[in-house]
């Protein structure tokens, strides 16, 4: 029975929305509908007294039945946001409302639609209702809609033209010229290369409003920017020095901070007329701040003001004065800024200041084991990993932590393990070991801490695989950076392990063959080139899987494009291209196309479908015809389950086909295989 005080609640919410001019609805906590104010009736064109009472608001919106965003945040179910809307964000000023957009069909028109929705708790904090408000914005989409066709045909037609212009200007290079002929033609070149310039600025303004906003790493962002300039750099005299030895957050922004920072350095390379480029960062009151100077010339302070405007240019050849106003928009976009002033080196010095990452582990305290025989320690660490959010299970010996790991009645695995070595009745080596053995744990981040510092001792903890060594006395700050780095690595891991299965068939296009068809049967293999995708012998009941290796490049245009398998009569080439696909298209919702998956080469995937799985590594080569200037690739083995060693064995022949790949943009897979063979040689039948 529902209290007295929870219907007044509920009245005087009902009775403040009625009047909104604002279409608004109100959800109960059994999700059905408690108020549907005029100003949505108005706009539906459906009356409030037939929906009040009922779960049938979304036929307002929906010809099928689909939650709303109100009925996701009621349930918890904010994670499947992208399931059901193309565009969504966590409201700017509220962390508990969500933005949400899409096109659907409302009194028998079609509408762009802005959805906003929070929850409402009572006194005590739980939840009781959910408010959502209908925005129409079907103008300003095909506004944005048109503005985005006409940028696209302008950016394409003109683009074209230039292109046609610079290759016939090219042309008249391999021609006899005067040396006047030759100054035109250089000149004519670096205007063509000019607009292109605008272009591709024009065209990244364009992007900045719409960029959807995710975390990254600063430190691999900027040291791809000066492995891209280092050698224009050098060709001018000028050294790059790169000291980030401070940051180890993650920031707010997108693919156009990488634009940013190109910006930045390009026109310290172009106009400081120095021979020294210096690139240094610091933490400071939640933000990073990064700073670029060099021992140039300099900039007037009546300069500085104004350098940041739109069209401002600095002398003759500054181009269409887009640069640095492109660097302030986009940082500005990410709620930084950027500044000017005098280096100490001599000559300009930019400082680009970035919000550090709220702590995304927050909502749901991750929980950390901690292993060490010292008391006064683990007691120190305790407090110190409780006071920044984490929950804390301590044992003071190796022996204790697996009886707790192995315990059935354990309510809650670990999200990662830190370890002391030197302990009494059992090593932390030899709890690692036993951890890794062991199927249902050896996926946990596991962190050495230890007073054992040489060299030999570090190098060992990383041979035997733990994701890192830390040395005591600890910093907190490295302690707490690598502990928050480690989850979120393993957060990233766990979703594309618990996702990917909804993106593969529940069967993989994958031949099977048995032991004995492979030794005695071997003419047969012919007809693994029909489009029978699973052959199986039926007098054969212990089945085992072929190994098959990958090669797959991302391809901008045509997506997921197999260059080779091996061996090649394994599986035939229209199954081979469609598992390929399949595994590969796998990891870019998740990824996302735009977030350059090739910047998890550092991982193996594991993607498991019933008794088959593949074994995933992915990586990326320069390639300068590349929007995103690199061209991503797949490495994959088709395998049955393999412990963890066996998998850090495999990482490590996926490593080094990965450098052939990046040298000859090819592989040959039969220098390879032998390898792979004898990791999986247990699991086959070979």
């Amino acid at each position: 029975m529902i209290s007295k005080e929870i219907n007044e609640d509920r009245e005087l919410l009902a009775n403040i929305v009625r009047e909104f001019t604002i279409p608004t609805f109100i959800l109960d906590i059994n999700h059905n509908v408690i108020e549907w104010n005029k100003a949505l009736e108005g706009f539906t064109k459906i009356k409030r007294e037939v929906i009040l009472g009922t779960d049938t608001h979304w036929k307002a919106f929906y010809t099928q039945k689909r939650p709303t965003l109100a009925d996701l945040l009621l349930d918890g179910r904010v994670d499947q946001l992208d399931q059901y809307y193309t565009t969504f964000s966590k409201a700017e000023y509220n962390n508990g409302a969500y933005r949400a957009e899409s096109w659907v069909h409302i009194a028998s028109e079609k509408k762009y639609i802005l959805f906003s929705a929070i929850l409402i708790e009572d006194s005590n904090g739980k939840i009781t209702h959910a408010v959502e408000t209908i925005e129409n914005i079907t103008e300003r989409e095909r506004l944005q809609e048109r503005n985005n066709f006409l940028n696209s045909l302008y950016r394409h037609d003109a683009g074209n033209m230039i292109n046609v212009c610079q290759g016939y200007l090219n042309l008249l290079l391999e021609t006899p010229l005067s040396k006047k002929q030759l100054t035109f033609v250089n000149e004519a070149l670096k205007a063509a290369q000019g607009v292109v310039s605008i272009i591709q600025k024009a065209d990244t303004l364009n992007r900045i409003q719409k960029e959807r906003v995710k975390e990254l790493a600063l430190d691999d962002l900027i040291s791809e920017v000066v492995k891209i300039y280092k050698t224009q750099a050098k060709k001018k005299g000028i050294e790059i020095q790169v000291s980030l030895p401070e940051i180890k957050y993650i920031v707010k922004g997108g693919n156009l901070l990488e634009e940013l920072f190109v910006n930045l350095v390009q026109n310290s390379i172009q106009h400081s007329n120095g021979t020294l480029i210096k690139i240094t960062g610091k933490e400071s009151n939640h933000e990073i701040i990064i700073s670029i100077e060099d021992d140039g010339i300099g900039i007037k302070d009546s300069d500085k003001k104004k350098i940041f405007d739109k069209g401002f240019k600095k002398g003759q050849n500054a181009g269409a004065g887009l640069g640095l106003f492109l660097v302030k928009s986009i940082a500005e976009n990410y709620k930084g800024n950027v500044e000017v002033t005098d280096s100490k080196l001599g000559g300009a010095r930019f400082n680009i200041r970035l919000k550090i990452v709220k702590d995304d582990l927050d909502e749901n305290k991750c929980l950390i084991l901690v292993v060490d025989d010292n008391q006064s320690f683990l007691k120190y660490i305790k407090i110190l990993l409780e006071n920044n959010n984490f929950m804390v299970k301590t044992a003071s010996d190796a022996l204790k932590a697996l009886d707790y790991l192995n315990n059935q009645n354990l309510e809650r695995i670990p999200d990662l393990i830190i370890s002391d070595i030197r302990m009494p009745e059992m090593s932390g080596y030899e709890f690692f070991k036993a951890i890794s053995l062991n199927q249902n744990l050896n996926r946990i981040p596991f962190i050495f801490l230890s007073g054992l510092s040489s060299e030999k001792d570090i190098r060992l903890g990383k041979i035997l695989g733990a994701d890192d060594y830390i040395t005591k006395p600890v910093d907190q700050k490295d302690i707490l950076a690598t502990i928050k780095g480690k989850l979120r690595k393993r957060k990233r891991e766990l979703r594309f392990m618990t996702e990917i299965d909804e993106s593969l068939p529940k069967n993989l296009p994958l031949t099977q063959i048995s032991a004995k068809e492979k030794q005695n049967n071997r003419a047969n293999e012919a007809s693994l080139e029909s489009e029978d995708l699973i052959r199986q012998n039926s007098d054969d009941k212990n089945q085992k899987l072929d190994i098959v290796l990958f090669l797959v490049f991302w391809d901008d245009k045509t997506g997921p494009k197999l260059i080779k398998c091996f061996p090649e009569r394994a599986i035939s080439l229209s199954s081979a291209q469609k598992l390929g696909t399949q595994i590969f298209q796998g990891v870019v919702p998740i990824y996302g196309q735009e977030q350059k998956i090739g910047n998890a080469e550092d991982l193996l995937f594991k993607l498991g479908n019933i008794e088959r799985h593949a074994y995933v590594y992915f990586d990326a080569f320069p390639d300068r015809s590349k929007r995103s200037k690199q061209t991503e690739y797949m490495l994959a083995v088709i395998a049955p389950d393999i412990s963890y060693f066996d998998s850090l064995q495999l990482k490590r022949v996926f490593e080094k086909m990965s450098k052939s790949v990046k040298k000859t943009k090819d592989i040959m897979f039969n220098h390879y295989f032998e390898d792979v063979e004898k990791i999986l040689k247990d699991k086959f039948e070979i």
